[in-house]
């Protein structure tokens, strides 16, 4: 119906689908060589990019909005995640990094980049993300706080354990 209308002919829209997916695609269409979905993965990543600085578009973790992930790339994003805290929370407890400054902001530096990217590809505002889970950190705090309180405690007077213990039980009220 359009191209009776002359917005645009079939031809021109077949091209341009075709010629994307070539272009996105070159280690099935060309001579490029990947070893595995990662290698794929990058090579788009990297196409994207050009793309938008084509177009004069900014590249950074707050441009391109959702991309769609299919749920296996988008599970791989979160293990990814996970995988990079759990080698962070190993290395801590091992004392590689305990002691090592610049070695910790390096690793935490690295956790930050994918969980940006994560929220980048879930097309969820880190901002906002964080700024809630300050609340929620002083919410649960002033929980904690009136709790010892109501014991006649001072929370800073408290071991770590019974911190703990006013710790989960704030978390537990929240979620009841």
């Amino acid at each position: 119906m359009a191209e009776e209308q002359g917005a645009f002919a079939f031809a021109e829209v077949a091209r341009a689908i075709s010629d994307k997916m070539q272009r996105r695609h070159p280690h099935v269409f060309a001579d490029v060589s990947v070893d595995d979905a990662d290698g794929v993965m990058r090579n788009w990543e990297a196409i994207k990019r050009a793309e938008r600085a084509a177009k004069g578009e900014q590249d950074n973790l707050c441009t391109g909005g959702h991309l769609a992930w299919p749920a296996g790339m988008a599970a791989r994003r979160e293990a990814a995640a996970a995988e990079e805290l759990q080698e962070l929370r190993e290395e801590f407890e091992r004392g590689d990094i305990a002691g090592n400054k610049a070695r910790l902001q390096e690793e935490l530096g690295d956790l930050l980049f994918v969980c940006a990217n994560l929220a980048r590809h879930a097309d969820i505002d880190l901002g906002a993300a964080l700024r809630g889970a300050n609340h929620k950190f002083e919410r649960r705090f002033r929980a904690m706080e009136a709790q010892a309180a109501a014991q006649g405690e001072a929370l800073a007077a408290l071991d770590l354990d019974a911190q703990e213990a006013l710790w989960q039980h704030a978390k537990a009220a929240e979620k009841a």
